[in-house]
């Protein structure tokens, strides 16, 4: 354990669980293991290998090269960065609270660097390097986490926030020209636009995402992940994620205090969907469960699913009228049409397809199950399609 994290190379099968039992690697094994995280100094900056990219990162911990090793390609854009923290004025009038204006740009803040990128833990699994910086008079932490078996870069932020009328931003300069970038939403994606030619799409100089959005071009782009913060300011190659402000009305105190949050980031090849950036996202968001005291045996995992890589597991509740019977809604994710088995570790006494409200589904509407038994369900549904079924299983 380093920091609060907890190594470990178990997978963990969709909706599953597996045993883990504390222990420490050896100093024999761990030698004998290809080294997956190699970091040099080069002047001020530090240089960074992992098997997924190599990238140069600055003393604020910024990205001045992001390389991906698989296709070769740069992805930081000539005299650009990638996670550069910047700080800017806010003074949007009337509706302090909800409001950016568009000229947020206009008149920047300095951050500075209280103690410079360092590296904190390196482990088998995972590595991590520190920057700590300072905005007017309030003070932040941040630590970068590189993974073995994640292409993610983590960017993760502690701040003791006490600004006012301030925005604070993640800026990341892409080498990419794209007029449109992919955008998450509760269930589903939405293409926004990245150019600003007429009234409306000046008006969208700050935009919603939620999980994730990637930009980039046919061949390679950069995905954004995140836990919480879901404003994004998007103008041609440049993207901001919107992480502070300081608003004095209503309240003028608001969003004093501390602040913790998580976003990240990394390289993928042709399509987002394609490439699992929707899949990553989710997992950004919902990390596994750590539930001290259980063995594997006393987890009984209900059902898998074969097929369907971009089904998603929405929610999984009692029903409403029946706490007996589970509810389980699906959407699919990754814009395709597509199949799959889910395969019932308990024999299905009763199963149908419902609404939201958990009534049974109107026959002039599209349905997903097609065939069912007591031990598998085969689905069949469209892209973007939301779906929930209603279980009864046999005591």
């Amino acid at each position: 354990e380093k920091g609060g994290w907890v190594e470990c190379a178990a997978p963990i099968p969709p909706y599953g669980s597996v045993s883990l039992t504390p222990g420490k690697v050896e100093a024999n094994t761990a030698a004998t293991q290809t080294p997956w995280f190699n970091w040099r100094r080069d002047g001020e900056c530090i240089m960074i290998e992992t098997f997924y990219y190599e990238a140069k990162v600055c003393p604020d911990g910024s990205f001045l090269s992001f390389r991906d090793r698989a296709g070769g390609r740069e992805l930081v854009s000539k005299d650009g960065r990638l996670n550069a923290i910047r700080a800017f004025e806010d003074y949007p009038g009337m509706y302090d609270a909800w409001d950016i204006l568009d000229n947020w740009q206009r008149n920047p803040v300095e951050v500075e660097i209280e103690q410079p990128l360092h590296l904190v833990c390196e482990g088998p699994l995972l590595a991590e390097m520190e920057v700590s910086y300072r905005i007017g008079a309030s003070r932040g932490i941040q630590r970068l986490r590189f993974f073995r078996d994640s292409p993610v870069v983590e960017c993760d932020h502690q701040v003791e926030w006490q600004e006012r009328n301030r925005l604070v931003k993640a800026m990341f300069d892409i080498d990419t020209r794209t007029r449109l970038v992919a955008c998450d939403s509760g269930a589903g994606t939405i293409m926004r636009e990245t150019h600003r030619n007429t009234s409306w799409q000046k008006a969208r100089f700050e935009v919603c995402h939620h999980r994730w959005l990637a930009i980039g071009d046919r061949d390679c782009g950069l995905a954004l992940f995140n836990d919480s913060k879901y404003g994004v300011s998007l103008e041609e190659n440049h993207v901001g994620l919107s992480l502070l402000r300081g608003p004095v009305r209503p309240d003028p105190d608001a969003d004093r205090g501390e602040h913790h949050f998580v976003y990240g980031f990394s390289c993928f090849s042709g399509n987002a969907e394609d490439a699992g950036i929707p899949q990553l996202g989710w997992a950004f968001n919902i990390a596994p469960r750590l539930l001290p005291g259980f063995a594997g045996d006393q987890l009984h995992q209900l059902f898998s699913v074969h097929g369907g890589d971009s089904l998603h597991l929405l929610a999984c509740k009692p029903a409403e009228d029946d706490p007996a019977e589970v509810v389980l809604r699906w959407v699919e994710i990754g814009g395709r049409r597509s199949k799959a088995v889910l395969t019932w570790h308990r024999p299905v006494k009763h199963l149908e397809e419902v609404d939201i409200l958990e009534r049974p589904l109107d026959p002039a509407l599209p349905r997903a199950v097609c065939r069912h038994d007591t031990t598998q369900t085969v689905l069949e549904y469209s892209p973007w399609q939301i779906f929930s079924v209603k279980v009864r299983w046999r005591d």
